[in-house]
């Protein structure tokens, strides 16, 4: 019962929380997610709801109803990203190793959050270091999320809709905590913006992959504009180079058709 003491430090909490990461990712992957997608659907939306209790608890959100749902969107996206690769790996020895290295970055992923929901309060040195961590935490999740539905033969259209309603419950989460500005009006441009991204890359007759890859590229660099208007600090020259590498990625999605 000593182990579980609410006088345990936070940092405590978060090593307790990145085990229990890796006990039902193993359970939801090698235990129960094979025997039946029923058995796998229902552990993964149990696990969350648990996740979500414990990761309020351990970063001590007391009513911020609106911070909790902030921090809950990642992380289950985390867990329920890796669980879908662990599916996708498919071998129990190789499944370990990821389990094991899941385990280790939900531990960074929750130090992350734990940073910028108390840079929400006062400001810290580690805020801006928490921003970028928790951008490059979304694309590389949102890059697995895609090529897994691409390797489990999703349709195109299917796999970037799952992957815009994904991103716009991200990003809404992501600049809840990387800022206290009203975002509506941001959150909204973003949307549309990105559908209309959704239906140029739906249609073109390019590789399924790259459109996918594309697609969420061009998501980040969006997001990124955006959060640097919402910070104050976007200025002509990160304009020109996220245009640069807009720019690219059209261009792959020109050259490499289907």
């Amino acid at each position: 019962m000593e182990l579980l003491s609410l006088k345990r430090t936070k940092r405590q909490k978060i090593i307790l929380t990145s085990i229990l990461y890796t006990i039902l990712l193993y359970l939801s992957t090698f235990r129960i997610g094979f025997l039946n997608s029923i058995g796998a659907n229902l552990m993964i939306g149990v696990s969350c709801i648990l996740l979500g209790v414990v990761i309020w608890w351990i970063l001590d959100l007391e009513r911020s109803y609106q911070l909790l749902i902030a921090v809950a969107i990642p992380s289950c996206l985390y867990f329920v990203t890796i669980h879908n690769l662990l599916a996708l790996i498919g071998n129990e020895t190789l499944g370990w190793l990821v389990i094991i290295l899941a385990g280790i970055g939900s531990y960074f992923l929750l130090l992350t959050l734990n940073v910028l929901s108390i840079g929400r309060i006062k400001n810290i040195p580690l805020k801006k270091a928490g921003t970028s961590a928790l951008f490059f935490i979304g694309l590389i999740l949102f890059f697995i999320w895609g090529y897994g539905y691409y390797q489990a033969g999703w349709k195109i259209n299917s796999a970037l809709f799952a992957l815009w309603m994904g991103l716009v419950a991200y990003v809404s989460a992501y600049f809840t905590l990387i800022t206290k500005v009203p975002f509506r009006a941001e959150l909204l441009v973003f949307s549309i913006l990105s559908a209309e991204l959704l239906l140029i890359s739906s249609f073109w007759p390019a590789n399924g992959i790259i459109a996918i890859l594309v697609y969420i590229g061009l998501q980040f660099i969006l997001l990124a504009i955006i959060q640097h208007h919402l910070l104050r600090d976007l200025s002509q020259r990160l304009i020109r180079e996220y245009s640069l590498i807009a720019l690219i990625l059209f261009i792959a999605l020109l050259t490499f058709n289907a």
